[in-house]
């Protein structure tokens, strides 16, 4: 018996299978895993989908914030320039600074959003060029408001700057995205 075995390592038959069976067995072991290109396209479509919704998170926010800050900047003028100013002898001052004011803050947001891309087109592409007169066209209609009192020309005005802020935030969120 040894001898037969001895005559089938010298014609090679014993290695043979061996290696038969062991390219049947990595066959089969490659067969039942997954195509590892399909896992790793996969793994990129999750990451840069996460990526993607981050960075669409991001540019919801900035509109959100951009606007707020105009907002408070816009109410923090009017305030002082009713309770501060002779608004009668100062009134071509005022308008010159509602102009200013008004046209730096649209620039700010324009600049703020032009970092900040969803789908083919940037966010501050989406802002008009008429919203930085209706803002100042409030600001006068309200600080020069002869009858409203104090309070009520700043509480007016706050309610309206909100108002059409929120109008404009949304506007570019529902273009946008």
């Amino acid at each position: 018996m040894n001898m037969e075995i001895q005559t089938a390592f010298e014609q090679g038959i014993i290695p043979g299978i061996v290696v038969a069976i062991y390219l049947i067995i990595v066959k089969i072991i490659d067969s039942r895993k997954k195509d590892p290109l399909a896992e790793i396209a996969k793994l990129l479509q999750v990451v840069t989908k996460d990526i993607i919704d981050k960075d669409k998170e991001k540019a919801r926010q900035m509109v959100l914030v951009s606007f707020n800050a105009v907002a408070k900047d816009f109410n923090s003028y009017v305030t002082s320039a009713v309770i501060n100013n002779n608004i009668n002898t100062k009134k071509a001052l005022i308008e010159d600074n509602i102009k200013h004011l008004a046209s730096g803050a649209y620039y700010n947001i324009y600049s703020q959003l032009s970092m900040y891309k969803v789908g083919d087109r940037y966010l501050n592409e989406y802002m008009k060029e008429e919203w930085k007169n209706k803002w100042a066209e409030d600001m006068e209609k309200v600080i020069f408001n002869t009858e409203l009192t104090q309070n009520d020309k700043i509480l007016t005005y706050s309610n309206r700057i909100e108002i059409r802020i929120k109008d404009y935030e949304t506007y570019i969120i529902n273009n946008a995205f």
